[in-house]
């Protein structure tokens, strides 16, 4: 057999230098963690090389669900992981109660983010899906934590004047979303509002607000139930003008679902009347009644990898795609 048959025989990777190799196991990590997740933790345990190449990427984003906190508790307790809580960049926290039975010992475990958060010190954005969750003002604390990207389950000036007031990231986050409030008021206007929170993110460049209600609240979940918004084309335009204003501000951004997604028009008019394109919108049709519901849809989008700076659109893009927009909320409510 000839040294060309040879090579022609054998695998092909043993060809290819061994840094092009990896990184061809880290594209297929990063694309793997989309489809099937379970794929791409078995190709890190094809060799200890190759989980070293791709353990970035596959710890890069944890996200907390009703599904798997049982695993994420024995990941905590467990002092051979930590180096998995240490590679976590992206925390996203769907299941706010941090809560499950343990069988075995026949007790309620909850994850405790008080004493949890000092060992996540690479988390760089955390996404918060309901307001009673403790992580956040977990991490609030911290004097050491770098947190770029902050998503709050709360309306922003009442949680950046109190629960936030003296963390040490707030003067360092970049992209920043909360709830859109119920209401204004004489003494907190939309002007003044939108100003308070610029000021008290001095490097916020993205902005983003949820504008989300759930048409059915269970008995469980009243604590956090909210007021539809009252929603008025007037602040939104007050809000809007007053935070582009601002030369670093690059994009502002809404999230709207649940039964809001009906007011749709409100928000076409505010975004005619304004008409940049720094100004978008994300309009979530995926069906959302309950907040089982709301996080699931909160946990797909994690692990798709979208977000409201991903999905949302100026108003030209969204008129232009105006028909497939409504075609698709036809689809679910059909589904």
């Amino acid at each position: 057999m000839t040294p060309a048959t040879r090579a022609f025989d054998c695998n092909p990777f043993q060809l290819l230098p061994i840094e092009l190799v990896l990184d061809i196991m880290r594209a297929a990590a990063s694309i793997g963690l989309h489809f099937n997740r379970t794929w791409a933790v078995t190709l890190a345990l094809v060799s200890h090389q190759i989980y070293r190449a791709v353990k970035s990427i596959l710890h890069h984003t944890m996200v907390i669900s009703r599904g798997n906190i049982e695993a994420i508790d024995y990941v905590c307790r467990e002092p051979a992981c930590d180096h998995v809580l240490q590679s976590v960049r992206r925390l996203v926290v769907c299941y706010p109660e941090l809560s499950y039975y343990d069988q075995h010992k026949a007790l309620f475990i909850v994850l405790d983010f008080s004493s949890l958060a000092p060992r996540f010190p690479a988390v760089a954005e955390l996404c918060e899906g309901r307001g009673d969750s403790p992580v956040a003002p977990s991490f609030a604390q911290l004097p050491s934590c770098r947190i770029r990207r902050l998503t709050i389950d709360h309306e922003l000036y009442g949680a950046m004047s109190t629960t936030f007031a003296g963390a040490t990231f707030l003067p360092d986050i970049t992209h920043l979303q909360g709830i859109w409030p119920p209401s204004f008021t004489a003494q907190q206007g939309p002007v003044r509002w939108a100003s308070t929170i610029l000021n008290m993110a001095p490097s916020v460049t993205h902005i983003a607000f949820r504008v989300i209600h759930l048409e059915r609240i269970l008995w469980a979940d009243q604590r956090s139930r909210r007021f539809r918004p009252n929603l008025a084309v007037s602040d939104l335009v007050d809000v809007l003008r007053t935070l582009l204003g601002y030369q670093r501000i690059q994009r502002i951004a809404f999230h709207v679902a649940g039964t809001c997604v009906d007011d749709w028009p409100i928000f076409r008019r505010a975004l005619l009347q304004i008409d940049d394109r720094r100004a978008c919108c994300w309009l979530d049709y995926r069906r959302m009644t309950t907040y089982s519901e709301y996080e699931r849809r909160l946990e797909e989008s994690a692990w798709d990898g979208r977000d409201v700076w991903t999905e949302a659109h100026d108003i030209h893009t969204l008129l232009a795609l105006e028909d497939t927009i409504f075609e698709q909320k036809w689809r679910e409510e059909h589904d």
